[in-house]
């Protein structure tokens, strides 16, 4: 073989994937690695071509679901990690081996979630964050790691950060059909969730199959199952919906134009998704500008003496979070530069610590979500009964699954929205969490020096900083893209906190007495 017989063939492989030709992809892909040895070209070509068939390997295996195939392409990027890594970037090796992982584990979200199965996603979604770390840093996110790091999460119940990361994919480039598909997916799967819909939720179920079919990208043999959803979900419009007879195009119309008379603080967190409502995350309406998620639902009823007590929860929990989004609102329309009229004088000690009152909203900000998740953590002890033994509640410690009793007794809970927020803790969890650093950087803003600096203006004249043994330092705009991150993984875990409760609240709801209806009314005051 000739290095210019094998790139014809290479192209061959990606053109027979794309049409759904799986069986004959994989015929080339075994021929080439037969005959790699005895290729005439330099080892990094070698290498190059070894990892770009790998990737074939996944990729067959994983749309063909044999997973056997796709083992094959993982034990490739395992076995020659090392090698693999002097030709191609950290951020591409580890999105094909999250790539890899995912392809091989078996788990259908709609089915029963285990500690076990969890760990195991968890693993995949690790490589993933990794991968999405390097790329920035590298410069640039592509939209295709963008939506596999959202099916993760998906698959993970964390429904609204798979949403943006879809939107944020769609936004790049909305011909990638796996982007529309998996929206419309994760859109359902907020259906079981919340345990209601609305018309424009399903009309964004439409939408998103009937995109991924116009793109011209689709397996030909997927089609007829997109094209069967979008009758199902037609179907329900009309049974459900029958009174709303508004076009696709006046429905559309009609949402600009109430997006456009929302003030400057409610566009900014609709588009930022940091909104507290399930409406929020499909749609830009008046309705999506208000924080108006509630465990009790109009649409039906839940049972339990807990309903009300974690209700004062999720009030407690908005009201914190509420203030840390405002604070970052103000942070980013306030001044950038220090206030000459402010009360407050600071020595200057040329160490480019950033010192100003609107920088310190960022900081508060980031305190008030970690409250908010420790909070959470405190509820559900108590709703569970899986307080541990000793020691302080976190969010991020107080599973300790190792314990096999406490794993099979959150096992047998069997609650999507509780595995979801397991999802979250493992994340931010220092053993073996990928985000553990949102901890640290917590800690050192509560117990130790973090200072705040401009990018490239980093300086100590006076060596200010020397005489501590640890400070820790942190370029403003790097703290601000995580604050935003942050952010968004704590309004997931509010949403699922109220998944939780509602999902135990209509579990419990008993066949043999008579129940009396308490209705919670909003707050005006």
């Amino acid at each position: 073989m000739d290095i210019n017989y094998v790139v014809s063939k290479m192209r061959a492989i990606n053109d027979l994937i794309d049409a759904g030709s799986f069986d004959s992809a994989y015929k080339i892909v075994k021929k080439l690695l037969k005959g790699l040895e005895d290729l005439n070209t330099i080892s990094a070509n070698r290498m190059i071509i070894l990892s770009n068939l790998a990737g074939n390997l996944i990729d067959i295996g994983g749309f063909s679901n044999k997973k056997s195939i796709a083992e094959e392409g993982l034990d490739i990027f395992i076995n020659n990690k090392n090698d693999i890594l002097t030709v191609t970037t950290e951020s591409s090796y580890y999105y094909n081996l999250a790539n890899g992982m995912g392809a091989v584990l078996s788990f259908n979200s709609r089915s029963d979630p285990n500690i076990d199965t969890f760990i195991k996603l968890n693993d995949v979604k690790n490589n993933y964050w990794k991968s999405y770390k390097f790329s920035r840093e590298e410069g640039d996110v592509h939209p295709e790691l963008m939506v596999n790091l959202a099916n993760a999460l998906k698959r993970q119940y964390r429904i609204a950060e798979s949403m943006d990361y879809y939107d944020q994919a769609i936004a790049i480039d909305d011909s990638i059909p796996q982007a529309w598909v998996n929206r419309s997916e994760a859109l359902e799967l907020l259906n079981d969730l919340s345990t209601t819909y609305t018309f424009k939720m399903v009309r964004e179920v439409i939408r998103g199959y009937e995109y991924a079919i116009n793109t011209g990208k689709c397996f030909p043999s997927w089609i007829a199952t997109y094209q069967r959803k979008i009758k199902n979900s037609e179907d329900l419009l009309a049974e459900s919906f029958i009174d709303n007879d508004e076009d696709v195009g006046t429905d559309e119309r009609l949402t600009l134009q109430e997006y456009d008379a929302l003030s400057h603080y409610q566009k900014f967190c609709i588009d930022n998704n940091l909104m507290l409502s399930d409406h929020s995350l499909y749609c830009n309406c008046y309705a999506s500008s208000k924080d108006n998620i509630t465990i009790a639902t109009t649409e039906k009823g839940f049972f339990g003496d807990f309903i009300v007590p974690m209700e004062m929860v999720l009030n407690r929990l908005k009201a914190e979070y509420s203030l840390a989004r405002k604070m970052f609102f103000e942070y980013k329309v306030g001044s950038e530069c220090f206030d000459e009229d402010s009360e407050v004088y600071y020595s200057e000690l040329y160490n480019g610590e950033i010192l100003y009152e609107n920088v310190e909203k960022l900081r508060i900000s980031f305190r008030s979500c970690f409250g908010v998740l420790d909070k959470i953590a405190v509820a559900l002890c108590k709703l569970f009964d899986l307080k541990p033994d000793r020691g302080h509640i976190y969010f991020h410690n107080f599973w300790q699954v190792r314990d096999e009793k406490r794993k099979d007794k959150i096992n047998k809970i069997n609650n999507k929205g509780l595995f979801g927020l397991f999802s979250i803790a493992m994340d931010l969890n220092d053993k073996n969490g990928e985000l553990a650093f949102f901890r640290e950087w917590r800690n050192d803003l509560e117990h130790k020096l973090l200072v705040i600096h401009e990018k490239g203006m980093f300086a100590d004249l006076y060596h200010s900083y020397d005489f501590f043994d640890d400070v820790k330092f942190i370029e403003k705009e790097e703290f601000e893209q995580h604050l935003l991150q942050l952010m968004k993984i704590v309004k997931s875990a509010i949403i699922l906190f109220m998944f939780t409760v509602r999902i135990e609240g209509k579990r419990n709801i008993p066949d043999d007495v008579l129940t009396i209806s308490n209705t919670i009314e909003r707050k005006t005051s």
